[in-house]
């Protein structure tokens, strides 16, 4: 409990704190809650649809899908998740705006951003390619895109680096000026790597073990 206090002070304020809670058992999350953690990130929809349920009790929780979202779970995902950070595809953004439209739905979306080269990664390089994505995505009504997420190639020694990088593309896209696109957000930063990004410009730390093994 010490080591969770010792962890809020050292984040700022300003930046929200995802308790990334996909292994975590229903009992760690009434700790964590009861710690004062109100944002929450899971990875499999219908796991996160059964923990919704059971902590229905729980006041203001805010949930976030982390992991990746298949297509035949985006209309399940809608109904659950107040932020989703892993749109990683033209396809897959495509067909969240046309679920979203069929179900009167605008939800809030984070672009994941592939910054280094790892086999076992998705997302959008910012190449010219992805600049003409952006552009396509202005006429999409039902989406609202409120920011950019990654996640690094294990054991990089270029964490701030990356991180930088991704706080730079967010500005060159807030320059742009494209119509529905405004960048506020940044999720970047986990349990070994959380330092760097907020030195970068985070906004939202996506913290699994920091918090879970510490409780």
């Amino acid at each position: 409990m010490q080591y969770i206090q010792i962890l809020k002070e050292k984040i700022p304020p300003e930046i929200k704190i995802i308790a990334v809670s996909k292994y975590a058992s229903l009992e760690s999350m009434q700790k964590v809650y009861a710690l004062g953690f109100r944002h929450f990130g899971e990875s499999r929809v219908q796991e996160a649809k059964q923990k919704k349920i059971a902590l229905s009790n729980l006041s203001n929780i805010v949930w976030h899908l982390t992991g990746h979202l298949q297509k035949n779970k985006i209309k399940t995902a809608l109904e659950i998740f107040d932020y989703i950070h892993s749109v990683d595809t033209f396809e897959l953004l495509s067909k969240i705006q046309e679920k979203a439209q069929e179900i009167n739905k605008k939800p809030k979306l984070f672009l994941q951003i592939k910054l280094a080269f790892d086999p076992s990664k998705s997302g959008f390089e910012p190449n010219a390619e992805f600049f003409e994505i952006l552009k396509q995505i202005a006429n999409f009504k039902n989406i609202q895109i409120v920011g950019l997420m990654t996640i690094l190639p294990q054991n990089t020694q270029l964490a701030f680096e990356l991180f930088s990088e991704l706080f730079e593309l967010k500005q060159k896209i807030n320059t742009l000026k494209i119509p529905n696109i405004f960048l506020s957000e940044l999720s970047m930063g986990m349990s070994e790597d959380y330092s760097c990004a907020i030195k970068a410009g985070a906004t939202m730390l996506r913290l699994g073990r920091a918090i879970f093994e510490n409780i």
